[in-house]
């Protein structure tokens, strides 16, 4: 994470990471799925990435990076590797969780209210 287990960004900075997953040909629909999580384990938001075709095998990078839109706070990332054939029940090959994290050290009360920034446009008239 910003090359290393934790970073401290401001609020808006960037958070990349980088995994290698290694893929099995027992595998028949492989997907990570990426969330973040506050400190009491709520998933806050997410992606599932499509890694390859069923039956391949070997390793693949993955890189994401994100703004850190979100209020001030410590924030954690869980890696699920499934296999989630595509009208059928995912089933979980591999987890980590508590390895890697972030922390948003500026408040950001006067832009929004909760965890994340819900972009609206608002007009006050009289």
């Amino acid at each position: 994470l910003n090359g290393g287990r934790h970073d401290v960004v401001r609020f808006g900075g960037r958070v990349a990471v980088d995994m290698k997953v290694r893929l099995v040909p027992s595998l028949g629909h492989p997907m990570l799925v990426v969330d973040v999580l506050d400190t009491k384990g709520l998933q806050i938001s997410g992606r599932r990435v499509p890694l390859r075709r069923a039956g391949q095998e070997g390793e693949v990078v993955v890189s994401m990076a994100f703004e850190a839109r979100l209020q001030r706070g410590v924030y954690w990332m869980r890696m699920r590797l499934v296999d989630e054939p595509p009208q059928g029940h995912a089933e979980i090959v591999a987890r980590q969780q508590g390895w890697l994290s972030f922390e948003v050290d500026e408040d950001s009360r006067d832009r929004f209210v909760g965890l994340f920034e819900l972009p609206m446009d608002i007009q006050v008239s009289s």
